[in-house]
């Protein structure tokens, strides 16, 4: 007989902890004969994706500004809670899977269910203090069972919310290999032209997700005046993927390119169904997050055979990257992170255009 699992999301932005989710909802309907139902905290461009798994409802918080608007949102918070309810009341949910350890707003729609809730949690302590800390008593109160997105998750799980290790089970984050590949056909000539790099040796150096201090947007604007500075005789160019104009630093830090006379060896990428595209122009991959449990892009780059470069005590890709796939220089370490990318542009093929 089949069983039914509530799968419960924060939202369906194309970001590393909903992509994650979606992919793991689409292997479970792939391999076993499960119920799924979708409950997401807010929208975004993967609803459709979520739609085609299973039904799929979205709650409404409260987040406008206006009085009017609050209540809009109030009102449509009640009867979706409602419409969701009665849903589940006939569903006979056996069991709610969690994603992320933000969910616990949601948790009070789910009070007349008595099934098991894992919590997968992907954060760090930073990112739990900023957006979990006001249900995380209740998200303790309530889970059955943890899944931690690295070593580094549990550890933080153990060590600062008193959580048994015996309910904490490590299960590294994954992805969908298919279009991550060193030979999947991408005409890189063109994504260079169309970005406008011109020089036939040119070494670029990747870094992603939003322009804001958790990713370290700041560290990547660093790194790159060093790398100008030791002067690589060939063009160096940083790319940064997925940064959403006009939010969070992304004026600042490029009023600090333009001052420091770096605007032409930076090109930013917004968001974009197709990140495969620019990561396989690449040489290096940069992870300068200050904090990151273990960031799916890095699996998405390292698929593609580009050697990673991160921080010790940033996260959980030093788990991953270990001896044979890059280098961990040490925590906000700017000189040694450069030291390792200059390294990676003398590395064998690197230099030659073939490597395109």
């Amino acid at each position: 007989m089949s069983k039914t699992v509530l799968f419960i999301g924060h939202d369906a932005t194309r970001t590393g902890a909903p992509i994650m989710f979606l992919h793991f909802i689409d292997w479970v309907k792939a391999h076993t004969d499960t119920n799924v139902i979708i409950l997401l905290k807010k929208g975004g461009p993967l609803v459709e994706e979520f739609e085609k798994t299973g039904p799929t409802f979205i709650y409404f918080g409260r987040r406008s500004s206006s009085v009017f608007s609050r209540f809009i949102d109030s009102y449509r918070s009640r009867m979706n809670t409602r419409k969701i309810r009665r849903v589940l009341k006939r569903s006979s949910v056996d069991l709610i899977y969690s994603n992320t350890i933000t969910n616990g707003y949601l948790y009070h729609v789910l009070k007349d269910i008595s099934a098991p809730i894992v919590t997968h949690v992907h954060e760090l302590e930073r990112v739990i203090k900023n957006f979990a800390a006001n249900n995380l008593e209740y998200i303790k109160a309530h889970t059955t069972h943890y899944v931690a997105a690295s070593g580094a998750v549990k550890d933080n799980l153990m060590s600062n919310h008193d959580i048994d290790g015996g309910k904490i089970s490590v299960v590294h984050e994954f992805i969908q290999t298919a279009k991550f590949s060193q030979d999947n056909g991408i005409d890189k000539q063109g994504v260079l032209s169309e970005l406008g790099i011109e020089s036939a040796n040119p070494f670029i150096v990747g870094g992603a997700g939003g322009f804001v201090l958790r990713k370290g947007a700041d560290i990547f604007i660093h790194v790159l005046k060093k790398l100008v500075d030791y002067d690589l005789s060939r063009e160096v160019i940083f790319l940064w993927v997925g940064a959403e104009p006009g939010k969070d630093l992304y004026n600042w830090l490029l009023d600090d390119v333009r001052k420091a006379g770096l605007h032409k060896n930076l090109k930013i990428i917004p968001p974009t169904a197709d990140p495969a595209r620019y990561y396989s122009i690449m040489h290096v991959f940069l992870m300068t997050s200050r904090e990151d449990p273990y960031p799916l892009v890095c699996l998405e780059t390292a698929a593609m055979g580009k050697p990673i470069i991160c921080f010790k005590d940033g996260g959980g890709m030093p788990e991953f990257v270990e001896g044979d796939s890059g280098a961990v220089v040490p925590y906000l370490d700017v000189d040694q992170m450069a030291d390792s990318v200059k390294k990676n542009a003398g590395r064998p093929g690197t230099a030659q255009k073939t490597v395109f």
